[in-house]
């Protein structure tokens, strides 16, 4: 086997659960073992899994620090399968499958080019197969290809083919689970476009495809209860940009019953904080802010600490629109804390676009001005334009507060611009409003 570059490849899971310490975490296991942190092999994992489960459940909690062990351990085995699967002569499934953790444990880190990779080697041995067989692993192979490229917004267009191509190649296969979860993929791609109408169909069609998935083992059957959750989850989401909370409301909460059912605290957390969005679209100050609360809880509990400060600044947000104003500013201080040693440009956005909320609320304009500027300049260098939308939008208000006009006005439209794009139409509304007013005046 070629040399591995573990070492990023550690560093950027251990980041992405406990932030920049990871890295640090990562060197000092290493040097306790003797083991050279700039050349892990994967043999080096087996012992180095314990240790840094051991390191980590400070931050994380056991429950979650047991997890990444496992994920560790996954990984070395899929790792040396590949390594030996010629002298071992392995079986063409367990090669594909091996193939398959390899290229899922990289789309975890980020490392998308790689898990790519990764995922066209596991074609190779199905040219040995049957024709059955490899197809199975095919429809798979494709979904998982779909995947991958759905993280890049310039595959869009790669990653609908390759989900459609899942779909077609799945019929009459009984690959329910994958057909049921490329369907969802293409509801989570007409969301995240505003394509709602296409959203709502899609991820009708993967809860239908789902349904005659015979899970029969406990992990099967764990598997199917999760997409079934996540599915419905999409769709609260679909349905809060559609305006119709009753649904969005319903969804999420099917969703919440079914996590819960699987003791899956991060997913509850989660969802509790999108359902807590919900009320505060509405404008139930109060309902929002007990389920961001609760998601606060269940992100705590199990070790998800980006997530947990996520749903920390979003109750700031809460209570600075509920008009307790004073009691945000302990929450962003503790946001702030949650997520200081991560490295995550929209979660910083978000919070200092809420820091620029409270300052505004205040009429400190200086420090107001300074965040949401902050805000924006981090979401412009990755394009994320949701989260630009959010901030513009803020920092337009907040000169309307201070009865600017003119710097108002730019701001609202470019906002405007893209809520017209994804459709969402209660936002539509609201800078439509602003904007008529800063005619009238």
């Amino acid at each position: 086997m070629e040399e591995l570059d573990l070492k990023q490849e550690l560093t950027l899971l251990l980041e992405k659960e406990v932030g920049f310490t990871g890295k640090f975490i990562l060197e000092k296991q290493c040097r306790s073992l003797d083991i050279d942190p700039n050349h892990i092999s994967y043999e080096d994992l087996g012992q180095l899994a314990k240790k840094v489960s051991w390191a980590i459940r400070s931050y994380t909690g056991e429950k979650r620090a047991e997890e990444i062990r496992r994920d560790i351990l996954d990984y070395r085995k899929a790792l040396g399968v590949v390594d030996n699967a010629v002298a071992r002569r392995e079986e063409p499934e367990k090669i594909i499958d091996a193939q398959l953790i390899i290229a899922s444990k990289k789309m975890a880190v980020g490392l998308l080019d790689e898990a790519l990779e990764a995922l066209e080697i596991a074609k190779l041995p199905l040219e040995g197969m049957r024709k059955s067989d490899a197809r199975l692993f095919e429809v798979r192979i494709t979904r998982l290809i779909a995947r991958a490229l759905a993280r890049s917004t310039e595959k869009i267009d790669d990653a609908i083919e390759q989900y459609e191509a899942a779909i077609r190649m799945g019929k009459g296969t009984g690959q329910h689970y994958d057909v049921a979860l490329s369907w969802a993929g293409l509801g989570a791609i007409s969301w995240r476009f505003g394509e709602h109408k296409d959203a709502l169909k899609n991820y009708d069609r993967a809860l239908k495809a789902l349904a005659p998935y015979g899970a029969q083992s406990r992990n099967d059957k764990i598997k199917k209860k999760s997409a079934e959750a996540l599915m419905k989850s999409g769709l609260g989401n679909v349905y809060l940009d559609l305006m119709d909370y009753d649904a969005s409301i319903k969804f999420h909460e099917e969703s919440i019953e079914i996590f819960k059912s699987l003791d899956n605290s991060a997913e509850i957390g989660r969802v509790y904080n999108n359902l807590a969005r919900v009320y505060e679209e509405m404008g139930n100050y109060p309902r929002a802010i007990d389920r961001y609360e609760r998601a606060i809880k269940f992100t705590k509990e199990s070790g998800e600490l980006r997530m947990e400060g996520w749903a920390i600044t979003n109750l700031a947000s809460a209570l600075v629109e509920y008009g307790k104003v004073h009691e945000a500013r302990e929450h962003l201080d503790r946001a702030d804390k949650a997520l200081r040693d991560f490295s995550d440009p929209i979660a910083h956005s978000k919070l200092n676009c809420m820091w620029g909320k409270y300052h505004r609320e205040r009429g400190d304009w200086s420090n107001s001005i300074e965040k949401f500027q902050k805000s924006i300049e981090l979401v412009e260098k990755i394009r994320s334009p949701d989260y630009l939308a959010i901030a513009q939008e803020e920092f337009g208000i907040m000169y309307l507060k201070k009865k600017d006009p003119d710097k108002a006005k730019p701001l609202l439209e470019k906002a405007l611009e893209w809520y017209k794009e994804k459709a969402e139409t209660a936002r539509i509304e609201k800078i439509s409003l602003y904007l008529k007013e800063i005619v009238i005046q």
